[in-house]
């Protein structure tokens, strides 16, 4: 293990900050055989969202176990004319060294020059040339975007009008090419940036450059899997402990067991928006076509049964049926509404689990609007967006004078605080004194009428 804790070394350190499916089988018995062997299921492995743990498919098993795992982590604090940041060196020294505990060779680079990043990468992709498997980059820093191109910026990047943004920092496309072109199974790009306003200390280039809100859309990214710790526009918490808020979920899920990429940042995107309230959201990005789990799930457990009788040995055929499971995802406007079973009766819904295969009938409510039920075939990963229709709108009117009598016929005790059902009122608006007003309200969202009354003239 290198020494992680040495800031400047000859390898310039770099951590930059800114903004298994159960196996099924059928078989035949022969006579001879008396033995057979049934897979056991395991434990929970992540709570709420792995509800049951995934085994490798057989033939998958050697190639995971086997093949090569690369890494290059870059993290810089250190920014000469930018804003200097706080978490990433410490993001970068903690992820190299989780990534080497689950088997990867890491480049490692703190705080590094655009020449030491570009030579990193080279290192870092002639690895990947030579022995395939599995690559990742993990990179903490300030990051950029100009004209639609994503840039990671090196700390001795001197940056005083917008074009400069080009050639004094790295295009991230470039580095993804570089990846993409190493030709190896799969590549993950790991991308916690954004974390601070770069110009923070210079009023003029912040006027004249924005506010650099990080990274745009992702570029075409053929084979890879691009997470970043904030989606486009975000800012990115730096967070009030040692590690930005995105890295420490990341550290803490990493390592689970059994968890493929997905489901590691679903877990990680869930708590960086409970933890920020929503402010920041991570976003990825899956161009890839295998799967990758940075530790492996369980091995299968065998029992033995016997299948004899009274210790005579008959013909049998057993069949054992593939009990699949898949994730069903539920995205609901709005979004704190409430998702729960129907059927089956008494089953508690949670987010990303695994679910056996099957029928479902599930109900999406909030109050104030109208309940969907939706009727599930759960034989693949399914992803729904449901938005629920208001049922219940405002029914604000303002009148003049303002003790003036609002009636609305089929409302007893007229509100402005409360809402009313979907529908057309009519009401009238009367002061002694006053012309009275009728009019009619159409009630298919909120509504505010003004109602001004006329005095009766005396003679």
């Amino acid at each position: 293990m290198k020494n992680y804790g040495i800031a400047f070394s000859v390898v310039t350190i770099l951590a930059l900050s800114g903004c298994g499916e159960a196996i099924h089988q059928s078989k035949n018995i022969s006579e001879e055989q008396r033995l057979l062997k049934l897979k056991k299921k395991g434990d929970n492995i992540v709570d709420g969202v792995i509800t049951e743990p995934k085994y490798i498919p057989t033939d998958k098993i050697e190639l995971y176990q086997n093949e090569k795992r690369t890494a290059l982590v870059i993290g810089n604090n250190n920014y000469i004319h930018l804003q200097p940041l706080r978490n990433s060196i410490n993001d970068a020294r903690a992820v190299a060294k989780k990534l080497e505990n689950l088997g990867f060779e890491v480049v490692y680079l703190e705080d590094g020059t655009s020449r030491e990043i570009r030579d990193k990468v080279d290192e870092f992709v002639k690895k990947l040339k030579s022995k395939k498997g599995v690559g990742l980059f993990y990179y903490a820093g300030h990051g950029l975007e100009l004209g639609g191109v994503n840039y990671l910026v090196p700390v001795e990047a001197n940056i005083k009008k917008r074009m400069d943004i080009k050639y004094e920092s790295i295009s991230l496309s470039d580095i993804l090419l570089q990846i993409e072109n190493s030709k190896d199974r799969l590549n993950v790009v790991i991308l916690d940036a954004c974390r601070a306003n770069p110009f923070a200390k210079n009023d003029y280039l912040r006027a004249v450059l924005g506010d650099g809100k990080g990274f745009t859309t992702p570029p075409p990214a053929k084979g890879l899997y691009i997470a970043y710790s904030a989606d486009v526009g975000e800012w990115a918490s730096d967070g009030k402990g040692n590690h930005s808020v995105f890295t420490k979920s990341l550290l803490k899920h990493i390592d689970r067991e059994g968890l493929k990429l997905n489901d590691i940042f679903k877990l990680v995107r869930e708590e960086v928006e409970k933890e920020t309230n929503g402010k920041q959201s991570p976003a990825s990005y899956d161009k890839t076509t295998g799967d990758f789990f940075f530790v492996l799930p369980k091995k299968r457990d065998f029992k033995v049964v016997d299948i004899a009788s009274n210790g005579v040995i008959g013909k049998s055929k057993i069949d054992i049926q593939e009990e699949k499971q898949h994730i069903l995802t539920i995205n609901t406007t709005p979004k704190d509404a409430k998702v729960e079973f129907i059927s089956p009766e008494g089953k508690k819904f949670q987010n990303n689990q695994y679910l056996e295969d099957g029928s479902y009938k599930i109900r999406i409510s909030k109050e104030g609007y109208f309940s969907k039920d939706i009727d599930i075939k759960l034989d693949r990963d399914i992803v729904l967006n449901v938005q629920l229709e208001k049922s219940h709108f405002k029914m604000v009117i303002n009148t003049y004078p303002k003790n003036a009598k609002i009636e609305i016929e089929g409302i007893d005790n007229y509100s402005k605080d409360r809402k009313y059902p979907k529908g057309t009122y009519k009401f009238k608006v009367s002061k002694k004194g006053y012309f009275s007003k009728k009019g009619t309200i159409v009630l298919n969202n909120d509504v505010i009428t003004n109602i001004t009354l006329k005095a009766i003239k005396k003679d």
